[in-house]
């Protein structure tokens, strides 16, 4: 069992963490430039840039607004978007459920292809199942994800046509994005899953197991894999957040209605509530994904203690 002081520990920082990236993002957005310029024709009047920035708030001094940002966003008001003249939080959480079904799905992608390729090669280490392995783990980490959606594009849609090429709404628009921003991941698993399960094929338990006659099947997953899950849990939790951040570039590929799109549009328009929501929703998903992580350890490995 965790104790609940450590969740309560856990749970403050994670806060603390928040409200940090809400201010760096906050002094960082602004630095891109004024607005109201993109919110007016090339010939509108100082006076009317006056009365718009003042309309807005921008007239104040920036830690003033920083201030009055904070206290929105303690009630959960991240203020109007500017673009679309609607609350900027209710944006981003329209859109989130298709970013999340996205990184779960490349996830998952991910995790059942790495886990057993990297069992596989550490088993059959040095044979050409582990170079085979290995070097798909050399291609996954060295493609970048656009160049992999790419390619998906150009031989499964428009030379095979098999799946949509961008959209969303089914199964098979779902594919291609998936596979994309999930093939980056499975590397870095693959490669990790390896690793610790070639240092704990040596250990003597195992050994020991083998010596009474266990199949090999269940010594490999029974006693190997389940004591090398620590860094892998580790490692898929931190894929997660990176999946999350993928997805911006995946979106754009395949023109996914997503949050990531979302950003990328707002962050041309100068939508600074409408970035600083949707930067919030995200940062607020990886760190939530890691305290989830933390308070797994104890599940996944008995023999962790929390002091």
């Amino acid at each position: 069992m965790v104790p609940w002081w450590y969740v309560g520990r856990r749970v403050a920082h994670t806060a603390l963490i928040l409200i940090g990236i809400t201010v760096v993002v906050f002094w960082v957005i602004r630095l891109s430039g004024d607005p109201v310029l993109l919110m007016l024709p090339a010939d509108a009047s100082q006076q009317d840039i006056e009365r718009l920035r003042q309309s807005l708030g921008f007239d104040q001094p920036v830690h003033v607004q920083l201030w009055r940002f904070v206290e929105r966003v303690a009630t959960g008001d991240f203020g109007k978007s500017l673009r679309f003249q609607e609350p900027a939080l209710p944006l981003v959480l329209d859109r989130l459920p298709n970013t999340v079904l996205l990184a779960l799905t490349a996830l998952s992608i991910s995790t059942l292809v790495a886990i057993p390729l990297g069992v596989l090669s550490a088993v059959r280490r040095n044979s050409s199942w582990d170079y085979a392995a290995m070097f798909v783990a050399l291609l996954g980490q060295s493609m970048p994800i656009f160049w992999t959606g790419i390619m998906l594009i150009t031989v499964f849609s428009v030379a095979l046509d098999l799946f949509p090429s961008s959209g969303s709404g089914t199964f098979r628009h779902l594919v291609l994005p998936a596979v994309a921003l999930g093939f980056f991941s499975t590397g870095r698993v693959t490669r990790l899953v390896r690793g610790g399960m070639l240092e704990v094929l040596g250990q003597d338990y195992v050994r020991t197991a083998r010596a009474k006659g266990l199949a090999e099947r269940g010594v490999v997953y029974r006693h190997a894999l389940r004591n090398c899950l620590l860094p892998v849990i580790t490692i898929v939790g931190l894929e997660l957040g990176s999946t999350l951040g993928g997805a911006v570039v995946t979106e754009m590929v395949f023109a996914w209605p997503g949050v990531g799109r979302l950003i990328v549009s707002a962050i041309f328009a100068r939508d600074y509530p409408l970035v600083q929501a949707a930067v919030f929703v995200v940062a607020a998903m990886f760190v939530l994904v890691n305290l989830a992580v933390d308070l797994l350890y104890a599940v996944v490995d008995p023999r962790v203690r929390y002091a």
